[in-house]
């Protein structure tokens, strides 16, 4: 579950950010905006509607009792917060929600016949999938955008790096199984406590520590290639770090 809600998400920051690229249009004005608002990407579609939708959506569909509410409830809070705070029109509003539930009734009906088109694919043939996805959502981000839109790189970089840790999450999940083996099986109730707080201390070290090193090259360089470059590594380490060290730790002090 949490990795088709990780893939619809990452789609979602795809076509939003090429989308808003494409079109260009402009927010209501910032003398309108609520205090110490301080958006600096364009306007439609609105972005926060949009990905609310697609990230909450899935969940309430794949764990449903109240998670139905939540996933209905929270993106509209979230999109009338967007127009409450005039950052985005209405129409903005609506079509982020209109973008958000195409993506995910185009991957409901879908799903199955992907899944068990990619279950069937050897382990080359996955990786060679995840790299093309990387590279397909990866170009048009970069070319829609750089030198064309308002805070371009910092754009071109948030995206690239989740478009990284995904991949690099994907890689990892489709050799764990021949590496690892991992299994939910759990026999006692204090085990999931142990496995929680061993996969965030690996995050945690990982993300913070390569973070922590990483900031002292970049404050002595300055140069925003050589900091998009350690950005991507440290996203990129995130993966088998999380798919395929963890879960090895947690099997072999049988937790």
């Amino acid at each position: 579950m949490a990795y088709r809600t990780m893939a619809l998400l990452l789609t979602s920051v795809t076509v939003s950010v090429t989308t808003k690229a494409s079109f260009r249009l402009e927010r209501p004005s910032k003398t309108l905006w609520y205090e110490k608002i301080d958006e600096k990407s364009l306007g439609f579609p609105s972005g926060h509607a949009q990905l609310s939708t697609t990230f909450w959506g899935p969940l309430g569909i794949f764990i449903k009792r109240a998670m139905i509410v939540v996933s209905i409830i929270l993106p509209l809070l979230i999109g009338f917060s967007r127009i409450f705070l005039r950052v985005h029109w209405f129409t903005d509003v609506i079509l982020g929600f209109g973008i958000g539930l195409l993506i995910l009734a185009i991957y409901m009906l879908i799903k199955d016949s992907l899944e068990k088109f990619i279950d069937e694919r050897s382990i080359t043939v996955k990786i060679l999938i995840c790299l093309l996805v990387l590279v397909l959502f990866a170009v048009p981000i970069i070319f829609l955008n750089y030198g064309r839109v308002p805070n371009d790189l910092e754009l071109i970089s948030d995206s690239l790096k989740l478009m990284i840790l995904f991949t690099t999450v994907s890689i990892s999940y489709s050799i764990e199984g021949k590496l690892i083996g991992f299994h939910n099986n759990i026999d006692k109730w204090w085990k999931y406590l142990v496995r929680i707080l061993i996969g965030a201390a690996f995050f945690a070290a990982f993300y913070f520590g390569l973070s922590f090193l990483f900031d002292l090259i970049i404050d002595a360089v300055s140069w925003f290639w050589i900091e998009l470059t350690l950005d991507l590594i440290r996203y990129g380490v995130l993966g088998p770090v999380i798919i395929l060290l963890a879960p090895w730790v947690m099997m072999k002090l049988d937790v």
